[in-house]
Parts: structure tokens; sequence; C-alpha cells
């Protein structure tokens, strides 16, 4: 929309763009330093048996957080390396 709307300023249909937002586009996140895998072996060994492989999927897998969390154990495949991401969690919030 954003886009439309700043063709048709150019083309003098429109006086100004009304889907401007000040600041919107710009990354304000801090820089992040991802875990080496020594911190992560670490993390995985204190949490829960049933809990480490979370650990390493947060860590090495990229996925969105709600495809993470909606995650169930069928879904990961130990045996053949593999890991299905056929869900999410909706309002996790």
């Amino acid at each position: 929309m954003k886009a439309i709307f700043s063709t048709v300023v150019v083309d003098h249909v429109v006086a100004a763009n009304p889907c401007h937002i000040k600041g919107a586009g710009r990354d304000k996140s801090e820089k992040r330093v991802p875990p080496t895998a020594e911190e992560v072996r670490r993390l995985a060994d204190a949490m829960p048996p049933h809990l480490r492989i979370a650990v390493v999927i947060a860590a090495a897998v990229p996925i969105r957080r709600n495809e993470f969390l909606g995650l169930h154990r069928r879904d990961v495949d130990c045996e053949n390396h593999a890991l299905r991401v056929e869900r999410q969690l909706e309002n996790w919030l």
C-alpha cells in the first residue's frame, strides 16, 4: 500500500502518502550474538532430559517462535535427523 501511494504522490494524484509511519522499517534491536556450541551444550545439559532437544532445536533451527512452540515430540525424527514443522501455536501470550 505504501508503494502504491508513493507512486501516486510522484504522479501528483495525491499530495502526501498517508501510509508513512515515522520510524517504520528501521531495525532498532540490539545486535544479538548467538550462543556458542559449548554454551548450547551446557544449557541443554542443565535441562531435564525431556527438554534437552528443545534447547538444541531453539539454538540451531531457523524457525519462527510460534512454529517452535507448536512442535510435538512426534515432529522430531532423531534417527533421520529430520524435523517436521506442520503447525504453529497461536496466541501463546
